[in-house]
């Protein structure tokens, strides 16, 4: 009776972890961030941070996962591919992902006009991601998403919220 009873409750941890397992796997995720807005922490309040290896992580912005931002598909990440740079501006939701062969692209979507856009072909280099698509140069940083076209600047957008691996 006692080896059975045993054996009873070994499986109830294991149920109760696995079902734990399944709801967090839509959890913040931990990485590199940053706030433009120092004084204040980046987590949201109704966020947990669980922590990357060796990394004082703070949460992705508010209404992500892992593959970018849930409900904006135009800022998520296709087929499962990885972010890798998750970020949140005054005017836009912008994610970097990571394809399968390990190129980066970029996902933007715009919160004031609905528009999305995608650019293939990021370069990771100097705690930022850049690219060139028609004639556009894209940057993406901590600090800012910058688009310009030439020597002008038609973009400079600062980071309310940043993530990055």
């Amino acid at each position: 009776m006692t080896v059975g009873l045993f054996f009873a409750v070994v499986a109830a941890v294991i149920c109760v972890g696995a079902v734990f397992a399944v709801a967090d796997s839509h959890a913040p995720i931990g990485g590199h961030s940053s706030s433009a807005r120092p004084a204040q922490p980046a987590a949201w309040p109704d966020q947990s941070a669980p922590t990357a290896a060796g990394l004082g992580a703070r949460p992705a912005p508010q209404g992500s996962d892992l593959e970018g931002f849930l409900g904006y598909p135009g800022a998520r990440c296709n087929s499962a591919n990885p972010a890798v740079a998750i970020g949140k501006t005054a005017k836009s939701l912008l994610v970097v992902c990571e394809s399968y062969d390990g190129r980066f692209y970029y996902k933007g979507f715009g919160l004031q006009n609905g528009l999305s856009v995608e650019v293939d072909n990021f370069v990771r280099g100097n705690d930022a991601f850049t690219a060139s698509d028609r004639g556009l140069q894209y940057r993406v940083s901590a600090a800012a998403l910058i688009i310009t076209k030439g020597s002008a600047t038609p973009s400079v957008e600062p980071m309310l919220e940043y993530w990055s691996v």
